[in-house]
């Protein structure tokens, strides 16, 4: 018998099978394993697609849960010379093998991390942004070699290619060729758990890191280049002193490439107490620590998405964030956008924004509408339409003469 669904008529199409690459949530819980987390569990949620997981080792028919001693082993792993350019061929080997009946039946392969793996089936690669490509200087050498040799060729052999903004897709188009026809954008969203807490509601968990609710300016990130700190922090450190004093600067990220020069500049206001480097931040934590900030700034230069940004707006925090990539795209006219490198802009900014509550309280709520435009749901939706469009030209290419 073929089902229906209620009020629809015909029959409901059968899930399309998907081997959907997960094996980014063995690393650290940063940009692409939340995307790998999110889009799965909204895939599975959909019931558009049936998902087997590849994760590194096999495949398991249940998206698998993050790693949580990721962030330490993978610090460790990144500064070891070669290590990415071993990983990736052993990766490929191993998918090859755990993956040849997959590929014999057809099932459409989707890989949520640039470079596809070996596999002669119908696939869909997930392409973040290009700031290897556009600020090779903000990347470890051995990454943006990685990636110029591979990635061209991952291009030309998906079926369809999803690219995570407007700004990213337009960038696909601009340096590789690729045409807008087999380009998917289907923007992120801010999870369910980031949204507005009242005083009594934050007091636990932010005594738990030291803080108090609107006490502090919050930024997000891992410790590197491209997160462009050094301007925050110039700009932050032309502020008042009893500003500072009030109100300190507190860094949330895990520690990354080149921050040496970064780390010893805010030394003397780490000192002082009025920039706090939290290090890594536990998930469990995030939720309220966003919620709980005065003010968001992340002044980085490059984004394909820019999450944080959203997940403040979500959390009823007032935004300060850049104006270029995808930024702008994100937060619309519901936050402040501003030159990366213009640090008298950002100080301004933070000054008038920390003291002023009405402007504080309009960006608020304006942000909030805006984050509840974005859904995990509809980035499924999204997603599913780029599988359905890469079957049917992986179809229409392979058919028999």
């Amino acid at each position: 018998m073929i089902s229906t669904q209620a009020g629809v008529e015909g029959p409901v199409p059968p899930p399309l099978p998907v081997l959907f690459n997960s094996s980014a949530l063995r690393g650290p819980f940063t940009g692409i394993a939340r995307y790998v987390w999110q889009l799965g569990q909204a895939l599975e949620a959909g019931g558009e697609v049936s998902l087997q997981h590849y994760c590194g080792s096999g495949l398991k028919g249940q998206l698998p849960q993050p790693n949580p001693i990721a962030p330490s082993f993978f610090r460790i792993g990144a500064h070891i010379p070669g290590l990415r350019t071993l990983r990736q061929q052993g990766d490929s080997l191993l998918f090859r093998l755990r993956t040849r009946s997959q590929s014999r039946a057809g099932t459409l392969y989707h890989e949520p991390r640039f470079i596809a793996l070996p596999y002669h089936g119908p696939q869909v690669i997930t392409v973040h942004d290009l700031s290897c490509f556009d600020l090779p200087e903000t990347h470890p050498a051995e990454r943006v070699a990685l990636l110029a040799r591979l990635l061209p060729r991952s291009l030309a052999r998906a079926d369809r290619i999803i690219a995570i903004s407007q700004a990213t897709a337009e960038r696909l188009q601009s340096l590789f060729g690729v045409p807008e026809a087999r380009i998917h954008v289907t923007h992120l969203a801010a999870d369910p758990v980031f949204h507005p807490r009242d005083e009594e509601a934050l007091q636990l968990p932010l005594a738990q890191l030291g803080l108090e609710a609107g006490t502090y300016l919050l930024t997000v990130g891992t410790l590197e280049p491209r997160k462009n700190l050094h301007t925050l922090f110039l700009a932050y450190q032309q502020l008042p002193a009893p500003l500072r004093q009030a109100f300190p600067l507190v860094v949330a990220g895990m520690s990354g490439w080149h921050q040496e020069s970064l780390l010893e500049f805010a030394s003397p206001l780490v000192r002082a107490g009025q920039i706090r480097l939290l290090g890594h931040v536990p998930e469990s934590s995030l939720p309220a620590l966003y919620a709980g900030a005065r003010l968001f700034a992340y002044p980085s230069c490059y984004e394909g998405f820019g999450l944080p940004p959203l997940e403040a707006m979500a959390s009823g925090t007032p935004v300060l964030t850049s104006d270029r990539t995808s930024l702008p795209e994100v937060v619309g006219n519901a936050g402040l956008t501003l030159p990366p490198d213009d640090v008298s802009a950002w100080h301004t900014a933070l000054a008038r924004l920390l003291e002023d509550a009405p402007e504080r309280a309009r960006l608020s709520q304006l942000g909030l509408e805006r984050a509840a435009g974005f859904s995990w749901q509809r980035c499924a939706r999204e997603t599913c339409a780029a599988y359905r469009a890469a079957l049917t030209r992986h179809g229409q290419e392979h058919s028999p003469c």
